[in-house]
């Protein structure tokens, strides 16, 4: 029992979750005479904006030109004021305040104020990053005098509400196999797949 897929199984995966990540992780920076910059923002220190967008390699945006940003990302920030948390940036509000969302509560500041913007450390096992693990033993008691050992062992990752990405490992382990085969089967597989 033979189970083994190809590499490019691998790079597809590989390849899809690096073109899903800049839409997972965009945002806009709104620079004062209106322009847009869609991209991963990853930073800001010295008075300097860090961002890449999909077009583009990373590059950075004075502090002074921008107006305001808008990430669903959370974010580390520190205000010139020594205030620091957590938050997502929502925009503007009417005065042209940068709004920060913390823990659903809404702060405003001056855009100016904001001092350092980094990314949020990411667990590497939150809400999307499943880990799973299933042993099975069959035993057959009439007939043939075979024991059947199946292990699994993966990873699920939720890449958008819809799409998702995993990775196992199977072993299976037969104390009788049939005459052409082997004890001992091991097999990796790599997918992605779509929930309704």
């Amino acid at each position: 029992m033979q189970n083994r897929k190809s590499p490019i199984a691998a790079i597809a995966v590989g390849a899809l979750s690096l073109c899903l990540s800049p839409i997972a992780n965009g945002g806009v920076l709104v620079l004062k005479n209106g322009d847009r910059i869609t991209g991963e923002i990853s930073a800001i220190w010295d008075h300097e904006i860090t961002i890449e967008p999909t077009y583009s390699d990373e590059f950075k945006v004075d502090s002074e030109v921008v107006a305001y940003i808008e990430s669903s990302r959370k974010f580390d920030i520190e205000l010139a004021d020594g205030r620091e948390f957590s938050a997502t940036l929502k925009g503007a509000n009417e005065e042209g305040e940068q709004i920060f969302v913390v823990d659903g509560n809404q702060i405003a500041a001056p855009f100016m104020q904001l001092y350092e913007l980094d990314e949020k450390e990411q667990d590497l096992i939150n809400d999307d990053l499943e880990i799973y693990h299933n042993d099975s033993i069959t035993y057959y008691v009439d007939g043939r005098d075979n024991t059947i050992f199946k292990s699994t062992t993966g990873l699920r990752y939720e890449i958008t509400d819809l799409l998702y990405a995993n990775f196992s490992i199977d072993y299976d382990y037969e104390t009788d196999p049939a005459a052409t085969a082997t004890n001992e089967d091991l097999a990796m597989l790599f997918g992605v797949g779509v929930e309704f």
